[in-house]
């Protein structure tokens, strides 16, 4: 496979009276995944395009680049890394899928958007990770069951993150739903259960006549392989970041104007990439054109409204609206319901004495 490396520069403000070098941002993109890596460019190129408009004076005599280029393994995202940062002279990182290829670019200690599903608690301060934390994907999950009315379900546990089930659980029972009336079955079990959740996908085909809900609760690259092992009469839901929500003017007019540019209808990894660039563009306005080590912690104090709604970053993580969605004749997902993160409340000031 040829190496991919694209630059897509932008002058904030005109180029007529550039002051300095570029602003360069390097994007790492998963070379074996051709798909996900389009969808990030794109996610990208749209939020510079909309910028280009909308200049900042605290940026405007600056161009911005990115400078994207494709890695394959841990050891290549963490080589091709330091290369933008010393010969590309990039100031920030996005990029990493999962959590190996996320530590190797945190060693770098430059201010990294990652696409990781979740968090590692080595991570530096300088690391925000864009992906859905599984914690999340259970409480969207529970809470569409709990506003269809359903009040048992069972849950098929797989070895590869025994974790997840337990975060499942704990979801089920926060919402007041009975403990007892969430079952348990091993990967390979027969179920006649009429919801199924599964925490990964099964090794083979499953049992599932009885079922009316299929609900897979992993991350989203993982749903091809879910749906290679699932009776083609049954119907996948399954938790995204992005839906064409029908109460939603913005999220509506984000996919409208996605689909006009890159004919095609905006994933997951496009809506992440759009967020995360205009978030880190935000924090930079916010420190004066500013960039280096205190970017990363900026990012924890920008308050940001998305396509899809309020999007925020706690403890070095996004939370963000969620979606329960489902296939809908090959076509875009279609929308389920849409869960919105609790907000954290304010601490009570101590009382004087």
């Amino acid at each position: 496979m040829k190496r991919l490396s694209v630059c897509l520069v932008l002058c904030l403000a005109g180029c007529s009276n550039v002051e300095g070098p570029p602003l360069t941002i390097g994007h790492l993109a998963p070379a074996d995944d051709p798909a996900r890596a389009a969808a990030q460019s794109n996610g990208l190129k749209m939020a510079l395009d909309e910028l280009g408009a909308k200049a900042d004076p605290a940026l405007q005599s600056r161009p911005l680049a990115i400078r994207m280029v494709a890695a394959k393994s841990p050891d290549e995202y963490e080589s091709q890394a330091v290369r933008l940062s010393a010969l590309g002279r990039a100031f920030a990182l996005i990029g990493g899928t999962n959590l190996e290829e996320t530590e190797r670019l945190d060693h770098l200690r430059m201010p990294l958007l990652s696409f990781a599903p979740h968090r590692a608690s080595a991570f530096s301060d300088n690391t925000v990770v864009m992906g859905i934390d599984a914690d999340d994907r259970a409480e969207a999950a529970v809470a569409w069951l709990k506003s269809l009315g359903v009040k048992e379900a069972t849950l098929v546990e797989g070895v590869k993150n025994p974790a997840n089930g337990e975060l499942f659980r704990q979801a089920w029972t926060s919402q007041g739903l009975d403990k007892a009336l969430l079952r348990r079955l091993k990967d390979g079990e027969k179920s006649q259960a009429e919801v199924l959740l599964f925490t990964e996908p099964p090794l083979k085909e499953f049992f599932a006549a009885q079922a009316n809900y299929i609900i897979f609760l992993g991350p989203e690259s993982e749903l091809a392989t879910m749906a290679a092992v699932t009776p083609k009469s049954r119907q996948i839901h399954w938790i995204s970041a992005f839906a064409a929500d029908p109460q939603s003017k913005t999220a509506g007019e984000f996919a409208e104007r996605y689909q006009k540019q890159f004919q095609q209808t905006p994933s997951t990894d496009a809506l992440l990439a759009y967020d995360g660039l205009k978030m880190m563009l935000q924090s930079m306005r916010n420190m004066r054109g500013g960039a280096g080590e205190k970017l990363g912690k900026e990012l924890d104090a920008v308050k940001y409204g998305g396509p899809t709604g309020p999007v925020r970053i706690e403890k070095g993580r996004l939370r963000r609206p969620l979606f329960v969605v489902h296939a809908a004749d090959g076509v875009a997902p279609a929308f389920d319901f849409r869960w919105d993160p609790p907000v954290a409340a304010a601490p009570t000031p101590a009382t004087a004495k």
